[in-house]
C-alpha cells in the first residue's frame, strides 16, 4: 500500500513539475520578459540612450538565444517523462534532471538582472523618477486585478 502511495505522490511530482515548466516557455514572442524595458520606452529618452538601450536588449536576447540553444541539449519534459516509463523510478536521474532546470532558470534571471541594471544607469535623475512612478502605477493596478479576481473566484466558489 505504501508502495501505491509513493509511486502516486512521485506521478503527481513529476506531472505537477513537467506542467509547470510547460507554462514558462514563452509564448511565441509575446511575452514582453524585461519589465523595465517596457516602461524605459515611455520615458523621453535621448538617442543616445534609445540606441544604448537597444543595444542591451539586443544583448540579452541574444545571451537568451544562446542558453535555449544550450537548453536543448540538457533536461527537458521528455526526459522527465521517459522516467515515468521505466520500469523503477530513479530518483537520482530526476534530481539531476530537475537541477539543470533550476540552473537555466537562474540563469535567465541573472541575465534579465544585469540587462536591467544597465538600462537603469542609463537614466538621469528626472526619468529615474518617471520611471518609479510608472512602476508604482503599475504595482497598484496588478494589485487591484488580482483583488478583483480573487473576490470573482471566491463569489463563484459560493
Amino acid at each position: 500500500m505504501a508502495l501505491v502511495n509513493k509511486k502516486t505522490v512521485i506521478v503527481s511530482l513529476l506531472c505537477m513539475f513537467v506542467s509547470v515548466t510547460a507554462i514558462a516557455k514563452p509564448h511565441n514572442g509575446q511575452h514582453r520578459g524585461m519589465e523595465l524595458g517596457r516602461f524605459v520606452e515611455k520615458l523621453d529618452l535621448s538617442e543616445q540612450q534609445r540606441t544604448d538601450i537597444k543595444a542591451i536588449q539586443a544583448d540579452a536576447k541574444q545571451r537568451y538565444k544562446a542558453l535555449k540553444d544550450e537548453q536543448g541539449e540538457s533536461a527537458s519534459g521528455e526526459q522527465l517523462a521517459e522516467l515515468m516509463k521505466q520500469e523503477t523510478f530513479d530518483q537520482g536521474k530526476f534530481e539531476q534532471l530537475y537541477d539543470e532546470k533550476s540552473a537555466k532558470k537562474k540563469q535567465v534571471a541573472l541575465i534579465r538582472a544585469q540587462s536591467m541594471h544597465q538600462m537603469y544607469q542609463l537614466l538621469n535623475e528626472q526619468q529615474r523618477a518617471e520611471l518609479e512612478q510608472m512602476m508604482q502605477k503599475h504595482k497598484e493596478k496588478r494589485k487591484m486585478r488580482k483583488q478583483k479576481h480573487k473576490q470573482k473566484r471566491d463569489s463563484a466558489e459560493q
